[in-house]
């Protein structure tokens, strides 16, 4: 099953970016609602589809790499194996 973008339904490519629901949901959006979710900053982004209801707003969020989220999964099971959690 193909992914879409939360904001307008497309399919994702892989240059997906995460956005922020603020009621503590994240989603994914493809680059062109990204840059008008960047746009909106602080106030938001809220899409309307095709009927003209509309969604949520949605606000940046910072984008990480998959070597951040590695590295930063490394430093958490370091931790955990000091602390003798397995």
């Amino acid at each position: 099953m193909t992914e879409k973008c939360f904001a307008c339904g497309k399919a994702l490519p892989k240059s997906k970016k995460m956005a922020d629901t603020r009621d503590d949901q994240i989603v994914w959006v493809g680059p062109d609602c990204y840059r008008k979710i960047v746009a909106a900053g602080e106030a938001g982004w809220q899409p309307t589809n095709k009927i003209g209801s509309r969604g949520p707003r949605l606000y940046p969020t910072r984008q990480i790499s998959d070597d951040e989220v590695t590295a930063y999964v490394k430093r958490l099971q370091a931790a955990d194996m000091a602390a003798g959690i397995e």
